[in-house]
């Protein structure tokens, strides 16, 4: 028992140190990527990030929907030795997450002036979110992919990993920000271009968890009949990340109604502070 308590033990404190690592890399990339937005293009520009921000944290809720309902039923296989159904799930998560992904994209672009109109009813902002959010709105099923997949390297026993990759990728986001917007100058195309592209090396630092033995397998999707229990056991958390994504959208929507674009601004700034002072307890939660 002592020994059992004592690795559980260091296990844990291995994937708390790994956690908080992650959403500090995280959260100081975003903050250093507003400021950095600000710099090279104005304070107007940041708010048009925060306006765009409900559709990034919707594609989020559902890779939490996804995501942790398949890691928990996976978990749970994993924990029964049955490494093959864990690897089912995994899959499944993974393949519905991308589906879900190129879904939310075309739907994003065939109805993209009613969402932008809807995001952003000031004409002061609404060209800078436009210009953001057309690059980044088609690009659901890579976000969505990279999100689950940190979620599934984590629970196959490689946190660490997931920090190198979130690190990873916030370092391309900002080394590709000075590159786009202030060498090339394509302004608000420019930052979304670079988060996007940031994702990509991201996903292949993780994908080389999959490459050594004994880790889940992708298998292919023969059957979507444990789609419902994932759904099921993912609720709770993509039914949060939800309700954020319908908070962040209502205070724009009264920042701009009662203080206009600078509300936004003032906003987006109290945000970027908020994340930066939840770094550890979100980091423990995870």
């Amino acid at each position: 028992m002592k020994r059992d308590s004592y690795l559980v033990a260091r296990a844990f404190r291995s994937f708390l140190f790994a956690s908080v690592m992650t959403v500090a890399a995280s959260q100081m990339g975003a903050f250093i990527d507003g400021l950095m937005v600000t710099w090279f293009i104005s304070d107007t520009a940041m708010s048009a990030i925060n306006i765009a921000m409900p559709v990034l944290q919707l594609y989020f809720s559902l890779c939490l929907l996804l995501g942790v309902g398949g890691t928990l039923l996976a978990g749970k296989a994993i924990g029964a030795h049955d490494r093959p159904h864990a690897s089912r799930i995994f899959s499944l998560s993974v393949s519905s997450a991308v589906v879900t992904g190129l879904a939310l994209g075309a739907l994003g672009l065939v109805f993209f002036n009613p969402l932008l109109n809807m995001l952003c009813p000031d004409p002061g902002i609404v060209d800078f979110a436009g210009e953001y959010m057309i690059i980044t709105v088609p690009s659901a099923a890579v976000y969505m992919l990279m999100i689950v997949l940190q979620l599934f390297v984590a629970l196959d026993g490689e946190p660490k990993r997931v920090t190198v990759a979130v690190s990873t990728c916030i370092a391309v986001n900002l080394v590709l920000d000075y590159i786009f917007i202030a060498l090339f100058g394509w302004g608000m195309s420019g930052a979304a271009s670079a988060t996007v592209v940031s994702y990509v090396p991201a996903i292949l630092i993780l994908l080389g968890h999959f490459r050594k033995k004994d880790t889940l397998r992708f298998k292919g999707v023969r059957s979507v009949r444990e789609l419902p229990a994932i759904m099921r056991n993912g609720a709770p958390s993509g039914f949060t990340g939800l309700l954020m994504s319908v908070q962040i959208f209502v205070c724009n929507i009264v920042a701009i109604d009662y203080l206009g674009t600078a509300g936004v601004i003032v906003f987006a700034v109290c945000m970027y502070l908020l994340r930066l002072s939840m770094i550890i307890l979100t980091g423990t939660i995870d």
